[in-house]
């Protein structure tokens, strides 16, 4: 009896010590799906999980956000796969052909990513129960499945959203929940949870890669070279469920078996889902060809990438009952969905691991025979620093490039001209070759037209880089037998560094960034006209500095591309001009759209690194917006008061910037120009009041590419030597006096993407950014945000001229 009374106390203690995770809802104090998780107790119970199971775990907290809250990964797999995960990691690469070596491990990668939108809350919740699950389950499928893969959990890939929306939901939650339509934890303010600090939609900046969020992430997510992705989303809640396969269009670069690996889950999906008798839908809506996405972008890195989306959004909140709606939406019935599609996900790539591994080494042999076989960025001093953004994203993505030893002549697509034509490649100018590892991602990047089965799209249909940066580049069919530098020191970068007078060209972001910077320190002026001196071609907004302090300057200038000149402002010829240093304001608040803001915002804080101020719509007076030279109104939808302040601010003299529907500030007024013309044609509307459905597509412009032509008098001109504009709304401007055009349209002005047939007939000869002087002020219209989603480069340098530049009939 005392051998058995041992035994028995040993089994008990050994138990006892055996760590044991505990479930979310009795880690929280509340049942999960009762609230919503704030995220500092997110992150603990990942530190909690890794705690209990630190064989079988691995915390990665990879950076913070731009509100300080912590970015964390939890991997979780066998004990023998944690072991050796830096092992598999490797393997990895080297199967993706990044890497040299043998592989001799076979366990993929499962990422599973939650609440990339912050007000689709359900999304975080599910990740806790995952955890726990993966860690406390003990059937053998689970433990085969842990034993095959490696599990990748983001918790939540937007913490600032996500917290801003609980924030609200919890400081209106009170002791009953209410599922009426009308009550106020069903109505989200301005500017919801959905975006993150910057106001930014992080599933639409994968590929551009303009976020912290986004860049910090990917950093990580190229260690791993996840073999399958999962995006987890929510809709608004008159839907259902929807699972893969998309929809039509389809990016062509998504490879047959990345399709067909979408119908082998969406047949246990749907397995799932007839068992429980929910309702559901696939292969409709959400589309594959827009290459930014979470599922898009990481299916174009080797990946199969999901969407799941659910009826649920922050507008459900705990409970939710519609008119339209049989069984009220819960919190934890949203949970349930989501929980049991993750371990559906986690299963199937078990249960097909091998296939998975073997097509993921073959996505990354990419030897293709048809299309384009090379790109071509022509250096150019003046549009150095673009080239070198887009260079940077090139290494950011792994893209290999080279640079050419000599010159040559290629028949080549022309980007600028947009057409077929010989042209000499010089030496020095970058060639990308898309027999590479990557050359799916750089094909998707550069490709000129993108095919599309369907004209009925989720989003953009067109986005090459060089459209977008605003760089001369040529794409080739044919193979070049040339020998090439892949040493980016070939470049001479060089700089004569005689002579008293600083030259910055007015020519990219980068280089007005350093420009605008020093104003207020130095004089600086710049060109209003074209100019040669001592054999040196100028350009019109080129920009000088005589005689500076070369020591204070010889850091900030290398963000620039410069030259130091042996001249003096005698030899301009009164020519100069010097800069003034406005003083700026931005409209926020409910009133504004909140991307729109978001990016103009981002815009200054990030890219211009230039102060100014942003007043909130609700407070807006006349005498606020009077302490500022420029006044910039991003798209919303304006109250009386807030025109009638704009008004007043004109009239005194300001400089105002509208964008798109902010146009009907002035628009509506009657002693504008622009009323006047629009009473005389057809009043077309925008993005906001845009008619849906496929009966639309006609009257369509699906983020297409318009070449605009621009006044070459006007400073609007200064330093684009081409202006591409990314068209998202059917709006056009009739055309006012010929010195308030500034960017026209023309017959030919679609390169790019889709514009239903209906508006291409419209569009001629047509204004898409226009000007008018109002008593002793200026109004400048931008029919589209310039300064869309922060990757449009050629936009965010002319939205630079018209803020820099005195307006000029």
């Amino acid at each position: 009896m005392r051998i058995l009374g041992l035994l028995f106390s040993l089994f008990f203690i050994t138990h006892l010590t055996v760590a044991q995770l505990s479930s979310p809802s009795r880690y929280l104090g509340y049942e999960l799906g009762s609230n919503f998780t704030y995220h500092h107790q997110v992150i603990n119970y990942l530190n909690e999980a890794h705690t209990a199971y630190p064989k079988k775990t691995l915390i990665h907290n990879y950076g913070t956000t731009s509100e300080g809250r912590p970015l964390t990964l939890l991997v979780i797999s066998s004990e023998k796969n944690i072991t050796r995960l830096d092992k598999l990691k490797s393997d990895n690469i080297i199967r993706a052909g990044l890497s040299d070596g043998k592989t001799s491990t076979d366990v993929p990668f499962v990422w599973l990513g939650y609440n990339v939108h912050g007000n689709e809350a359900s999304g975080t919740e599910v990740a806790l129960k995952v955890i726990h699950h993966l860690l406390e389950g003990d059937e053998v499928k689970l433990n085969d499945a842990l034993d095959n893969l490696v599990v990748i959990i983001d918790p939540c890939l937007n913490p600032d959203g996500r917290e801003r929306y609980v924030n609200d939901f919890r400081m209106k939650k009170g002791k009953f929940n209410n599922s009426s339509v009308g009550h106020w934890t069903h109505k989200e303010r301005w500017p919801t949870g959905r975006y993150n600090h910057y106001l930014f939609d992080l599933n639409r900046d994968w590929a551009w890669q303009t976020q912290r969020e986004s860049r910090l992430r990917y950093e990580v997510y190229k260690e791993y070279m996840p073999h399958v992705y999962v995006d987890f989303h929510e809709m608004m809640p008159q839907y259902s469920y929807f699972f893969g396969p998309p929809a039509e269009p389809i990016h062509q670069s998504i490879t047959s078996w990345q399709r067909k690996y979408q119908r082998i889950a969406s047949e246990n999906y749907e397995t799932l889902f007839k068992e429980n008798q929910w309702d559901y839908f696939t292969e409709e809506i959400f589309d594959l060809l827009y290459p930014s996405y979470g599922d898009s972008w990481t299916s174009f890195n080797g990946a199969v990438g999901f969407t799941f989306e659910q009826g649920g959004h922050g507008v459900a909140g705990l409970e939710f009952k519609s008119t339209n709606i049989i069984q009220p939406i819960t919190l934890k019935g949203r949970i349930e969905k989501h929980f049991e599609t993750s371990m559906i996900s986690i299963y199937t790539a078990s249960e097909n691991k091998k296939e998975l591994l073997d097509q993921f080494e073959h996505f990354f042999d990419h030897s293709p025979n048809n299309g384009y076989q090379h790109f071509i960025i022509k250096d150019s001093f003046r549009k150095r620093k673009n080239i070198d953004r887009l260079l940077e994203l090139m290494d950011r993505h792994q893209i290999a490039y080279s640079y050419a030893t000599d010159d040559f002549n290629v028949t080549a697509f022309d980007y600028f001209s947009n057409s077929e034509l010989k042209s000499k490649v010089n030496k020095g100018d970058i060639i990308l070759n898309v027999h590479q590892p990557k050359g799916r991602a750089l094909q998707v990047l550069m490709e000129p037209f993108t095919e599309r089965t369907d004209s009925l799209t989720y989003d953009l249909t067109a986005w090459a880089l060089p459209f977008a940066y605003g760089v001369e580049a040529l794409a080739v069919k044919h193979k070049i037998n040339h020998s090439f530098y892949s040493n980016q020191t070939f470049k001479n970068n060089s700089i004569e560094e005689n002579g008293n007078t600083l030259f910055i060209p007015w020519s990219s972001v980068d280089n007005i960034k350093v420009l605008t910077s020093m104003m207020g320190v130095e004089s600086v002026f710049y060109l209003d006209r074209d100019t040669v001196i001592q054999d040196m071609e100028f350009k019109k907004g080129d920009s000088f500095i005589f005689q500076p302090n070369k020591n204070l300057m010889k850091d900030l200038i290398k963000e620039s591309s410069y030259k130091w000149l042996s001249l003096s402002e005698d030899d301009f010829n009164n020519s100069l001009i010097a800069f003034k240093k406005p003083k700026v304001s931005i409209l926020g608040g409910a009133e504004t759209n909140a991307l729109d803001f978001g990016a103009l915002w981002y815009y200054f804080d990030e890219i211009l690194n230039y102060p100014m101020s942003i007043i909130d719509t609700e407070n807006l007076t006349t005498s606020k917006v009077l302490k500022s030279d420029i006044l910039i109104i991003s798209d919303g939808r304006y109250s009386p008061n807030t025109k009638k302040v704009v008004d007043n601010f004109v009239k005194s003299g300001g400089k105002v910037i509208l964008f798109e529907d902010a146009i009907k500030i002035m628009s509506e007024n009657s002693l504008t120009a622009l009323y006047e013309s629009l009473n005389r044609t057809e009043v077309q509307e925008t993005r906001s009041s845009r008619v849906k459905g496929r009966k639309a597509t006609n009257m369509n412009a699906a983020g297409c590419v318009l070449k605009v032509s621009l006044n070459s008098e006007s400073n609007i001109s200064n330093g684009l030597e081409a202006y591409f504009n990314l068209k998202q709304n059917k709006t056009f401007l009739p055309l006012l006096n010929e010195n308030y055009n500034l960017g026209v349209l023309n017959e030919d002005a679609l390169v790019s993407g889709f514009m239903g047939h209906e508006l291409q007939e419209r569009m001629p000869n047509t204004s898409i950014i226009t000007s008018e002087k109002l008593k002793n002020g200026t109004v400048i219209y931008f029919v589209e945000s310039p300064v869309f989603r922060g990757f449009w480069w050629n936009g965010m340098h002319i939205l630079s001229n018209a803020i820099f530049f005195p307006y000029n009939e």
